[in-house]
């Protein structure tokens, strides 16, 4: 009876000590999850309407829809991918490029470069001035498992 007792107040500390916030970790490159929270409540506070066009084999198709914080989540949820470069693992598997020109604009760039295969290969950040001040973030990631491979382009101006 007694190491049964035991055997359950184990398991009881174990299953306590997988908490999540024993999960965070440094972001060594960029804080995604403050940018995206920050750029989801100011549109969805700002009634913005959010307008999505897909173009598939030469047909093109447009949606609007209202924005609110279930829209804004998963139409953000792209960025929050690419903080898979502020995970350990990647800590010090990126190259950064700062301070060059958008031949384009005004702009500035940031480019992280990744030194060897990653889902991320690459994020350039484009601002005005300093990173305080961004204006649109280029990035691809891939996917890749055992049933499909996917790339994702996010694009959309922050």
């Amino acid at each position: 009876m007694m190491r049964g007792i035991l055997f359950f107040v184990g398991c009881l500390f174990l299953l306590a000590s997988c908490n999540k916030a024993n999960l965070k970790y440094e972001k060594p490159y960029f804080d995604f999850d403050s940018l995206i929270n920050a750029q989801s409540t100011a549109l969805v506070n700002a009634g913005t309407t959010l307008s999505k066009s897909v173009s598939l084999n030469g047909t093109q198709d447009l949606s609007t829809v209202k924005t609110d914080s279930v829209v804004m989540a998963h139409e953000l949820e792209v960025f929050r991918q690419l903080d898979v470069i502020n995970k350990p693992l990647y800590r010090t598997a990126y190259d950064i490029v700062d301070g060059d020109r958008d031949l384009r604009s005004n702009l500035l760039m940031r480019t992280y470069k990744a030194k060897n295969p990653s889902p991320v290969p690459f994020i350039t950040f484009y601002y005005l001035h300093d990173l305080n001040h961004l204006k649109k973030i280029e990035s691809v990631y891939h996917e890749n498992n055992t049933l499909y491979l996917t790339e994702r382009e996010p694009l959309p101006r922050v």
